[in-house]
């Protein structure tokens, strides 16, 4: 049986995903709303690192060293605007009030990418482009910044401890 979540003032959606997301996950914290919940969710993620699911009928899974400054982040608009990312996009078109916010749990900065890549492994979210926490592996650069990666690569130098670094790693010379 499914709960009816109340996501906004006017849209009310029923979620099958969010309450199976909640018993999977079992989080420390759920907010409904991130837009209207988002004053509390600040206050009580001030300072705290930790993995976190964003739902709006599908999810992802993310994980910060400063969880309120990431969800400011996620808050602004402005900042928002400079990325492409998936779940970025999300929040542009529906808006963070049609979005919940799952604090899964606390964990140290140590433990972080591991626990975050738990976390996307179990749960398999929609949004993460990306299948292992703090990890660019499976990410795909789109053609307009390789050109750019290979314009900046052309142009370095590498000072001589680098080059000997590179002989004796590469070479066993």
């Amino acid at each position: 049986m499914c709960d009816c979540i109340k996501l906004s003032d006017s849209f009310i959606m029923l979620t099958c995903y969010l309450t199976k997301a909640v018993n999977e996950l079992k989080p420390v914290k759920v907010y409904n709303n991130f837009k209207e919940d988002r004053l509390q969710l600040i206050k009580d993620n001030n300072k705290k690192e930790g993995i976190y699911c964003l739902i709006n009928g599908h999810s992802y899974i993310g994980s910060s060293n400063n969880l309120a400054g990431r969800m400011r982040n996620y808050l602004n608009n402005a900042f928002l605007k400079n990325s492409n990312m998936p779940i970025i996009k999300a929040l542009l078109k529906y808006g963070q009030n049609n979005f919940a916010v799952l604090i899964i749990e606390y964990v140290n900065f140590d433990k972080l990418a591991i626990r975050e890549t738990h976390f996307i492994s179990k749960l398999l979210p929609y949004y993460n482009v990306l299948k292992e926490g703090y990890s660019s592996v499976g990410y795909k650069h789109t053609e307009a910044t390789k050109d750019m990666l290979s314009e900046l690569a052309k142009n370095r130098v590498h000072s001589d401890q680098t080059k000997e670094g590179f002989n004796i790693c590469c070479f066993n010379w």
